[in-house]
């Protein structure tokens, strides 16, 4: 794993899917409990595969599925 660039407190370049799942891990790290999330982003941006590997290294086991999909379907 090659950790992405930081770009500010809240910012990354990330180009591998890799680097998104060490985000990912290392915000599982530092998330107060309870917590309240908003991911907002474009289509496509990687929002659920993130809240996929955020909940994964929380240790849930249940799927995440895109509320866009969902509606779109």
């Amino acid at each position: 794993h090659s950790f992405p660039t930081r770009r500010s407190s809240d910012q990354y370049d990330i180009t591998k899917l890799s680097q998104l799942k060490t985000v990912a891990k290392q915000f599982a790290t530092e998330l107060q409990r309870p917590s309240v999330l908003a991911l907002s982003g474009e289509l496509g941006a990687g929002k659920t595969t993130f809240t996929q590997f955020l909940l994964q290294a929380l240790g849930v086991s249940e799927s995440v599925t895109s509320p866009t999909f969902t509606i779109v379907n």
